[in-house]
């Protein structure tokens, strides 16, 4: 139980780079921002959400498609 206890408290311990404490969810970004009076967080991730509908990275093709060759499928769970 002691191994355990250590390895959680390893687990949720803050983690910084660069200096800047990262966050490990939405939640915690939204947090961070809030103590900190700033939005970089939220701005970070609405900058990445643009982009991802920008590049067309991700797309419905239905049930059924099949992939023309050289793509691969990649299922969603």
């Amino acid at each position: 139980m002691a191994h355990q206890t250590k390895l959680q408290s390893f687990r949720l311990r803050p983690v910084y780079k660069f200096g800047v404490q990262i966050p490990r969810n939405h939640e915690h970004a939204m947090e961070l921002d809030r103590i900190n009076g700033n939005t970089f967080w939220r701005d970070a991730e609405l900058r990445e959400l643009r982009q991802i509908d920008e590049y067309s990275a991700l797309r419905n093709m239905g049930v059924g498609w099949k992939p023309a060759e050289g793509y691969k499928k990649i299922r969603v769970h």
